[in-house]
């Protein structure tokens, strides 16, 4: 029997690419309807002139053979990654002035229909959707957390697990956050993890397929991901890929196994964190 499963980026950017190695072994297994989704910060305007508008902030974009419009300086990673791996991307809209829950909600009833979904997976990529509010400092949590929290009200009759995964826990700390708040909460959702493991590169294929398509999409607009496959690929310390120089001087996260570990939580298990929303 086939299983559905949504597999989404949670936070912005370049997040959708974390679910690639895990996007490839369950579709390897054949038996898999896996639709790939990202909350976006491409323009409203690209994705309203190059993608199908599905509802008020839901985008699909599909492959494309002339890409000549798509220069390096076009900020649209949904666009690049369809044309890398020649599926249809889904989009929803992350923009202040016109984004709010229940129209995240909308996009994702849209994508479901009348199917019960088997899973839902939001990737992110440092660990901002675990935060509390509470810590020293903040990274940029507000759009991780909009979004789980909408992922959160969608009913157990629409999809049936729902499941958060970090990759690089610490690449945060390029954002402010203090890496004793990281550690003090990953302890102390430590019991509520279903499990965790280490991404490899060399014993990996789907690991390297992964960083393979991250440098074919204009990785210059990903500082997140261009050091979690620089982590992947052996550098440690402060290493700074070339092609992120012309953004940053240098590099404040250093590079460690912290950036290959994989943590997965189950979604309702972080009501503490998504109950601040509320407030």
């Amino acid at each position: 029997m086939t299983k559905t499963v949504l597999l989404s980026g949670c936070g912005g950017g370049y997040d959708l690419f974390g679910a690639l190695p895990h996007y490839f072994k369950i579709k390897a297994q054949g038996d898999y309807d896996v639709t790939l989704i990202n909350y976006t910060f491409t323009t409203h305007e690209l994705l309203s002139k190059y993608g199908q508008q599905l509802t008020k902030i839901l985008f699909r974009i599909d492959p494309i053979i002339d890409a000549s419009w798509l220069t390096d300086e076009i900020y649209f990673p949904e666009q690049r990654l369809a044309n890398e791996m020649h599926v249809s991307i889904y989009a929803i809209l992350c923009n202040y002035d016109e984004t709010r829950i229940e129209l995240i909600i909308e996009a994702y009833q849209h994508l479901i229909g009348k199917r019960t979904i088997d899973e839902l997976i939001l990737f992110d990529c440092g660990s901002d959707v675990l935060l509390t509010g509470k810590e020293q400092q903040l990274g940029t949590p507000v759009e991780d957390m909009s979004h789980a929290r909408a992922v959160q009200l969608l009913s157990s009759n629409e999809i049936k697990s729902k499941y958060i995964v970090v990759i690089g826990t610490n690449i945060d700390v390029g954002h402010g956050i203090i890496q004793s708040d990281i550690d003090a909460r990953l302890t102390a959702l430590a019991p509520s993890a279903v499990f965790t493991w280490l991404l490899q590169y060399e014993y990996d294929e789907d690991v390297r397929h992964y960083v393979e398509i991250v440098n074919h999409c204009q990785p210059a607009h990903t500082i997140v991901h261009s050091l979690v496959c620089a982590a992947l690929q052996g550098h440690r310390g402060y290493y700074l890929p070339d092609h992120l120089r012309s953004r940053i001087n240098k590099s404040r996260v250093p590079l460690s196994k912290r950036h290959v570990f994989q943590l997965v939580i189950i979604l309702m298990m972080l009501s503490v964190i998504l109950s601040i929303l509320n407030d």
